[in-house]
């Protein structure tokens, strides 16, 4: 386990006078501001002159300059090729600087600021219908579309957010779960992990992806009475080269939180994923697996942060339902997510059923009847399933589907 992987708490503590002055100082800008929830570093709604609104935000003193040079970039890269992405501008200072380090306590911190995206945080929102969460996985698609081509040197730095390393993250922090039922769930994607992903991730198709499309940093926009539309992403800050197939995989695992079908709703996501950017066959293999691993991660990290920070909810914000989503997918075969997912794409849900019914289509006549006489054959067959039935040898006790199913 390397120094990537250890947990920041270095959060700046700014108050929300400094982030005025911050305004007034470096952008020429009167502001009021209120604070915004954040991990790790700080974040201000700033509102100025005839309300336009911006984003402040305030790095913490463990994130390296190059990282948020890396996110500069980005935004930089999006604004100029993506069309079709919604995403925060750059602000330059007033003396043309994309950020400024302010220093407290021995330690600097950077001041950036970026436009604002109007809305609500997709976890506001309710309901999350199936056409919301496939808008979604098409809106990633196009962000990841218009990522294509870009570079930094650090974009392929080591993070705990990196979905390719999950094995690692969850061993490193499962003793800070304290209940043994809740560790075999986080253990059993590890051995899953292990046999469906690992033998394949090197061959995995790469780029550099957002990474955290999580239902806070998804922005919801239209009106309250109407149907609602995706507004933009926030947030670049866990951007990065990784596996192509984990940004779906990522969306997904938080789209299914809170869900009656988990199952349909992180399909919902993939499927319109698939639209703009068509998963390869080894992608849709690994992805119930890879959004089993996002969830373990994220209650991994939970735990191990209300050691550290027991009194920030905001680290914690996910953790309930992450836990009932893992709960409801462990006895979900992955290869029935797979199909589920499959049949969300537009594709055969089992690659291989093509094959088997050409092969029933062209040998049909080979296979031995099921039942006498043969339906093939009869003019007629009659099944007598009525309590008198004397076909059955305890019809009663064959109530309901399931004890039925177990005979025939």
């Amino acid at each position: 386990m390397t120094d990537a992987y250890i947990l920041n708490t270095q959060r700046p503590q700014f108050a929300v006078a400094d982030a005025v002055d911050f305004a007034r100082d470096f952008y020429d800008l009167t502001t009021t501001a209120r604070e915004l929830p954040s991990e790790r570093d700080q974040n201000f709604h700033l509102t100025g002159d005839g309300g336009v609104e911006y984003v402040l935000k305030i790095s913490g003193s463990a994130e390296p300059s190059n990282v948020l040079d890396l996110q500069n970039r980005a935004l930089e890269w999006i604004a100029a090729h993506g069309t079709d992405v919604r995403a925060p501008r750059l602000v330059a200072t007033s003396s043309g600087e994309p950020m400024r380090a302010v220093e407290t306590n021995g330690r600097t911190h950077w001041v950036r600021l970026l436009t604002y995206l109007p809305g609500r945080v997709l976890a506001n929102v309710r309901p999350h219908d199936a056409a919301l969460l496939r808008e979604i996985g098409r809106s990633l698609g196009w962000l990841d579309r218009a990522l294509e081509g870009f570079s930094h040197a650090t974009a392929g730095r080591e993070l705990y957010w990196d979905l390719t390393r999950a094995p690692d993250v969850i061993l490193h922090h499962r003793d800070a779960i304290r209940e043994p039922e809740r560790r075999a769930l986080v253990d059993a994607v590890v051995d899953r992990w292990d046999g469906v992903v690992k033998p394949v991730l090197p061959e995995l198709r790469r780029g550099i992806i957002y990474n955290d499309a999580n239902d806070y940093n998804v922005i919801v926009g239209g009106p309250l009475a109407g149907p609602p539309h995706v507004a933009g992403f926030v947030d670049f800050g866990d951007l990065l080269e990784s596996a192509l197939v984990c940004e779906p995989a990522i969306a997904a695992a938080y789209a299914l939180l809170h869900e009656r079908d988990p199952l349909a709703a992180a399909a919902a996501v993939i499927g319109g994923y698939h639209e703009v950017l068509p998963l390869a066959e080894d992608e849709l293999d690994v992805l119930p697996t890879l959004v089993a691993a996002r969830l373990a991660v994220s209650v991994c990290v939970s735990a191990q942060r209300r050691l550290e920070e027991p009194g920030n909810d905001y680290l914690t914000i996910s953790e309930r339902p992450a836990w009932d989503a893992l709960h409801r997918l462990a006895p979900v075969h992955h290869r029935l997510a797979r199909a589920v997912f499959r049949s969300a794409c537009g594709l055969e849900p089992v690659p291989s059923s093509r094959a088997v019914v050409g092969w029933l289509e062209e040998h049909g006549d080979e296979a031995a009847p099921v039942i006498d006489p043969d339906p093939r054959t009869a003019p007629t067959v009659t099944l007598d399933l009525s309590v008198g039935s004397l076909e059955l040898e305890d019809p009663i006790g064959l109530a309901g589907t399931e004890a039925f199913c177990d005979v025939v």
